[in-house]
């Protein structure tokens, strides 16, 4: 693989976390009844579009569905580990 593919790879995976991670925080200032569960979870969308559009370059910067909203974003990526 090519430096400028690695780093292409590279910064469209920063991008789609930070994508992540801010609806992640907008969904969470939607929910009415517990401050960790929401209706709306659009994070959980985003993360399913990037991985059918991009493929398996994007699945570093998608978290596994835990079923739970990431507080920080090593919660989200541990889950994938």
């Amino acid at each position: 693989m090519s430096r400028s593919r690695l780093y292409r790879n590279a910064g469209i995976n920063v991008v789609l976390a930070a994508v992540y991670f801010a609806a992640a925080k907008f969904g969470l200032r939607l929910a009415f009844v517990n401050a960790s569960a929401t209706a709306i979870w659009a994070p959980a969308g985003i993360s399913l579009a990037a991985l059918l559009l991009l493929g398996y370059r994007a699945w570093p910067a998608s978290p596994h569905p835990s079923g739970s909203p990431p507080e920080t974003p090593l919660k989200a990526w541990s889950a994938v580990i």
